[in-house]
Order: structure tokens, then sequence, then C-alpha cells
């Protein structure tokens, strides 16, 4: 007779949170390659400001000029070494067809070297991913076999995969289709994002440093893509294998086995516990993954078993403790999360976490050192002192709308150094410039109109040296001389010219975000 589920249970989950380890540790190592690749798309484009860029930045008719005979032969150069590399054919055909052309304009010439770092880059991903993939299910397979035979005493012969039998089962379409195709698609996507943002950014004439920006962010969502391909994928090969170990066995039937912490997605929650068939098996329905990145596994099922053992559960700091082998995921929810607060705040980090993630980056840019050192330290703060994190929250939405101010009245050429803490003065001693306010440019405004303006202004400039201030409020603006205790215009909000229009709508839109 079979071994008690207990250890199934015990033995498949544990081979399960190997595998899974495997993949985690590999995505660690590909973010380091995004960020390399970054670092040499970033190099490239500086080179690129720097010989094409004026004040405002590159324009689209500069970015279509054809490179010189001097700009093709360097660009060439810099070209074969990716040439040598690159495993995409069609990427090959494209730099020949592009040697054997004089008509290459210098965009054409930046996005093929960008592409050049891309198809680096995935050319390893693939790779690697491959290699990791046909590991897992040679591993799982044999594992999976090995504690099967053990736990039920029956030795029998089983199918043997060498590479190559190996190489053809991960190289199987399924819902996603193959991995390579995948993982290549990922690629033409991102490479799609890139060059869009480039040709729109040329057409608005941004400076480098907002282009840079544009292209941290596209590539961290293409990392983020692929992080999400890897799990997924090594989910489905790591799932595969262990059927595969079943069939060889005769199990008949086996049991969904949900990961007991507050990690768990909710649909694998509901799954837990529930037994199917071999032959009803279905992925992505029945048997995992279930979802993106998912992390349950299963394991056999024995209907005329007793159950005496007992199942693995962790904690919110990943200590392993253990409770009965039939319990169900949303008993054990219920009995050991529900009312204990460090496990509900261990869940709410989890599910916020790659939100908070892209907040406390946002943060950090803005406030610096005055934001907690770790992401895990700024969830602490944020979920567990009300006090401090109302403090940082709102120091941040003040320095980061100043900035923004900053930035779009750089981009607006507005006069004047933008105000961050406003001096909200009293006119009532000041002289006002009635004549020229109402009588010449027939403003009709009123002193204490231009007072209110001064008091409800969310924007401020600084103008010749500090001698005059701007106040813009949403009612109007008001022009003050501070040396001579002048206010020497005043209009209202109905006379703003799209400068002062588009100013205030950042600072309303800030205020709209939840940042």
């Amino acid at each position: 007779m079979a071994k008690s589920s207990d250890y199934w249970k015990k033995r498949l989950e544990n081979i399960a949170t190997t595998q899974n380890k495997r993949a985690d540790d590999y995505i660690e190592t590909l973010e380091l390659q995004y960020k390399k690749a970054m670092a040499s798309i970033q190099r490239d484009l500086e080179v690129f400001y720097a010989r094409y860029a004026n004040a405002e930045g590159v324009d689209m008719a500069t970015a279509r000029k054809l490179l010189s005979k001097a700009e093709k032969e360097m660009w060439e150069v810099s070209l074969e070494e990716y040439r040598k590399m690159a495993l995409d054919e069609e990427f090959i055909d494209q730099i020949e067809s592009m040697y054997s052309k004089s008509r290459v304009s210098r965009l054409k010439a930046l996005e093929m070297q960008i592409r050049a770092q891309l198809e680096t880059l995935y050319s390893d991903l693939n790779t690697e991913l491959g290699a990791l993939l046909t590991d897992t299910f040679a591993d799982t397979y044999y594992q999976t076999v090995y504690e099967i035979q053990k736990g039920t005493g029956i030795g029998t012969n089983f199918a043997l995969f060498n590479e190559d039998a190996v190489k053809k089962i991960v190289s199987k379409p399924w819902k996603w289709g193959h991995f390579s195709s995948t993982v290549w698609n990922n690629k033409d996507l991102l490479l799609g994002e890139l060059e869009t943002a480039l040709s729109q950014a040329f057409i608005r004439g941004d400076r480098i440093d907002k282009v840079i920006k544009t292209f941290y962010k596209k590539m961290g969502v293409g990392y983020s893509r692929a992080a999400n391909i890897i799990q997924t994928e090594h989910a489905y090969i790591a799932g595969e294998a262990t059927f595969k170990g079943y069939e060889e066995t005769g199990v008949e039937e086996y049991e969904y086995l949900a990961t007991l912490d507050t990690r768990t997605s909710q649909i694998c929650r509901d799954m837990d516990g529930k037994t199917f068939k071999l032959s009803e098996k279905v992925v992505w329905l029945n048997y995992p993954p279930l979802h993106c990145r998912c992390r349950s596994t299963t394991v056999p099922y024995f209907g005329d078993e007793e159950s005496y053992g007992k199942r693995i559960a962790r904690d919110h700091e990943g200590k392993v403790y253990y409770v009965p082998e039939d319990m169900k995921y949303h008993e054990w929810y219920d009995k050991y999360v529900k009312g204990n607060p460090d496990e509900l705040l261990a869940e709410k980090k989890h599910k916020n976490r790659h939100a908070d993630k892209k907040q406390y980056e946002n943060y950090k840019k803005v406030l610096g050192k005055e934001v907690p050192r770790s992401l895990d330290e700024f969830q602490e703060l944020k979920y567990t002192d009300d006090k401090k994190w109302k403090g940082l929250k709102d120091k941040f939405k003040v320095e980061n709308v100043f900035n923004k101010i900053v930035q779009e009245s750089a981009n607006l050429h507005i006069k004047g150094i933008p105000i961050k803490n406003i001096q909200r003065i009293n006119i009532e001693q000041f002289e006002y410039a009635e004549a020229h306010i109402n009588s010449e440019r027939l403003h009709g405004v009123t002193k204490s109109m231009a007072q209110q303006f001064i008091n409800e202004a969310q924007v401020a400039y600084s103008r010749w040296n500090g001698q005059v201030t701007v106040y813009v409020s949403k009612k109007g603006c008001s022009v003050v001389n501070l040396n001579t205790k002048t206010v020497s215009t005043a209009y209202r909000s109905e006379e703003y010219d799209e400068k002062f229009k588009k100013i205030l709508e950042v600072v309303d839109n800030d205020k709209m975000s939840d940042s």
C-alpha cells in the first residue's frame, strides 16, 4: 500500500520548492543583464546627443539626415561586434543589407545599435532559459519517479530521457506557444516600444535626460515581462515532468496542492485539496500553472489510504510548521492567518509589493536619503506607522509637485525661478497700479481680488533677482514688486496664455494621482 499523503506532500512539495528557487535565482541574474544592456543603450544615446543635439534636444529632421562617410564607417565598426555575436538570422540579414547601402540615416543607425543590444541580451536569455527548462524537466521527472517508487515500494521500468528527448518535450508549444518564440516576441515588442519612444522624443525635441528616463522605464517593463515568461514556462515544464513521472509509475489520480502561505493566489487557494484523474488533466484549468508565476504543485492521490500525517505550512518569515494533512487552504487561512495581525500584514505587503516598489522608487528619486533604505523598511513604515507615513507622503507630494513645476517651467520657457515655499504676503499697505491694471489693460481686478490670487496661488515665480514675485492661482495672477512694494499688474485666469494653463495642469494632475 502506498504511504500516507503526508509522505507525498512533503517530498513533492520539496521538489517544487527546489525548482522554484532555481527559477528565482536565474531571474535575479537576469535583472543585472537588463541593467547592463540599458547602460550600453544609454551610452549610445549620450554619444548621439553629443553629436547632433542643440539646447532644445534632437529634432526629427536632424535624426533623418544621412550619415556622412566618416559617421557610417564608425557605425559599421561598432555594429560589426554585434554581428559576430548575433544569433538572429533576420538581424544578420539586416546588417548585411545596410552594409551594402550607402543611404543610412542617423536615426536608423541609432535604432540598429539599440537593436543590437537587445539581440545580444535576448540571445543569451533564449539560450540560458532553454538550458534551465531542460535541466528542470530532467531533475523533476527523475526525482518524482524515485519518490513514488520509494513511497509505494514498487520498482518499475520507466522511460529514460536522453538530452534530445528532453529538449523535444521542452520545445513543445503550449498555451503561450514555444518558449523561444515567446522570448523573441517579447524582444520585438520591447524594440518596437523603444523605437516609437525614440521617434516621438525627436519630434518633441526632448532632452537626453528625459529620453533616458523613458528608456529605463520601458526596459523595466521588458524585464518584468521576461521574468513572467521565465517563471511561468518553468512552472509549466516542472508540472509536465511531474505528470510524466505519474504516468510512468502508474499513478491514476492527483491532488492539487497550493502553497500554504499568504502569497498564494485566490485561484490556487480555491483549488487546494481538489483531486482529479490524470486523464482529466488540463493545464491552466485544473493542473498547474493556473496563472502566470504560479507556485502550486500536485501530489499523487490514493483514495483508499488513511490519513495520519502532516502538511507543510509557512509563516510570514518563511519558517516552516506543520498542520494536519487533510487541512485545505481556506481552513488553514481561517485558523492561522485571519486573526493574526503579523500574517495579515505580510499578506498585504505581498499583494501590494509591485505597486509599492514603483512608489518606493519614485519616493527615493524625489526625497533621496529621507526615504527608508530598503523596500522592506519602506513597506514597514507605510503599513505600521500612520503618523510617519503621512509626514513622508505629504513631503513627497510637495517636493514632487515642485520638481514637476521646475521641469515643465523650463520646457515652457516661463520666465523666473519657481518658488518652493510660497510666501503669501499681505498687500494691504502696497501700492496698487489701478490705472495700469484696469484703465489701460481693462483687467477688471480689484485689490482684494489680487490678494485672493496671492492667497490661493498654486505656483509662484521669482524674477529680477528676487525683486518681483509672480503669483499664479486658478482664479488669476498677481505680480508684486517687493522692492517698491507695488502690485504692478493683476489679471484673471481667463486671460492666461497656454504656458500658465499647462503649468496649472501639472499641479492638478499630480493632485489627482495617488503617488
